[in-house]
């Protein structure tokens, strides 16, 4: 007998029908544990008895592609086990970390002296290698829901934060204040996305919620669609959707075209300037300043807007008020000034005349000079678009 228990031989191997087998999968990355018992033909175990043993690792089937083989020299215990570290051994062929557990399923065929003893499947496989749902590939990359994973953490499905409190992913370790990620924290807005804020409110990009506000961006803002320049300005269409346009998409000032030509107002019923503005499509707020002459006369004077330079044609243009109106003391300066709100609602670019008319004289007799022209230095009149 105790030669037997020193020499195991192929007969007795083949015989052993009590084997048991208990694969422990290890922390290691690459390793895990198997043990067998080793039992001769009667059942007896076969203890502190020296052997070589090949591990196979077989892709597929029992018969499978042979992807790994190592051999080790052990001695059983004093109880018959046969204690191994798969991954351990003196490598024959293969890569043991290059192994890609969850890609297909595997096979554990152990020989001992030239004779197999068992071939049997991994039902699960080296637990720090792939984790149910958690695979990890040869090259460091994790997959959840996903075998393939293409990026250090690869994630194929939603990912759902939970904390109590908090639930945050950081990224940096630089202080309480100095984190920088994603997520919330006890006592914050559970509708918001907090991006980039952790400690602080003096930093990052907060989505959601209304504290401190639906959008804060405390420094520049970088947004690329194609349609970006120089000098361009975003907008939006009816939807919402952001796009760039350039600065003609702002609708600038408008400054009258005021006459240089000189000549006497006499007209109490109305008269042509000589001055004109030219406007886009859209409403405008139109502001005017204009000098009354220090002529003997005391009058009141109102202006506005005719669609001809012929005759005054009020323009329906106007909203609300529609005069320009002033008055002057005999002997003393005056001014005519005031807003008029114009509607273009055409389409096109029009021009509207600037006339006085109505004027009611208190004394004297009407004879102002150049009313309405750039030839005084006070007279001005300038539009601001209102959309």
């Amino acid at each position: 007998m105790k030669a037997m228990k020193k020499s195991i031989t192929r007969s007795l191997l083949m015989l052993l029908a009590c084997l048991a087998v208990n694969v422990v999968f290890a922390q290691s990355p690459n390793q895990f544990k198997y043990q067998a018992v080793l039992r001769d033909a009667t059942g007896n175990v076969i203890p502190l008895t020296a052997a070589t043993v090949v591990v196979d690792i077989l892709q597929g089937s029992a018969a499978g592609t042979l992807v790994y083989e190592e051999t080790q020299s052990i001695t059983t215990t004093a109880q018959g086990v046969l204690n191994l570290t798969i991954g351990a051994g003196t490598v024959n062929s293969g890569v043991f970390a290059n192994i890609n557990w969850c890609a297909n399923s595997y096979w554990v065929k152990v020989s001992v002296n030239g004779t197999a003893i068992s071939n049997g499947q991994l039902l699960s496989v080296p637990y720090a290698l792939n984790v149910k749902g958690i695979n990890v590939i040869p090259n460091g990359n994790v997959g959840i829901g996903t075998l393939t994973p293409q990026s250090k953490l690869h994630v194929a499905g939603f990912v759902q934060l939970e904390g109590n409190p908090d639930a945050q992913i950081l990224f940096g370790t630089t202080g309480a204040n100095g984190k920088r990620g994603l997520g919330s924290l006890a006592g914050w807005d559970p509708n918001m996305l907090y991006l980039n804020g952790w400690g602080d409110f003096t930093s990052g990009v907060m989505v959601g919620g209304n504290f401190p506000s639906n959008l804060t961006v405390n420094g520049t803002v970088k947004i690329t669609d194609g349609t970006q320049g120089a000098n361009k300005v975003l907008t939006s269409d009816a939807s919402g959707n952001g796009h760039w346009v350039t600065n003609t998409g702002i609708t600038p000032a408008v400054i009258a075209s005021l006459s240089s030509t000189a000549y006497n107002l006499t007209n109490i019923s109305g008269q042509y300037t000589g001055s004109s503005i030219t406007l886009g499509p859209g409403k405008w707020s139109i502001q005017a300043c204009m000098l009354l002459n220090n002529d003997a006369s005391s009058l009141w004077v109102r202006s506005s807007f005719s669609s001809s330079s012929s005759s005054f044609i009020s323009t329906p243009d106007i909203i609300g008020a529609s005069y320009f109106s002033g008055y002057k003391p005999a002997n003393v300066y005056g001014l005519v000034n005031g807003t008029i709100i114009i509607n273009n609602t055409s389409g096109a670019a029009k021009t509207y005349y600037y006339w006085t008319l109505n004027i009611q004289v208190y004394s004297g007799s009407l004879n102002l000079s150049n009313f309405g022209t750039s030839l005084w230095m006070e007279d001005q009149m300038v539009a601001y678009p209102m959309n």
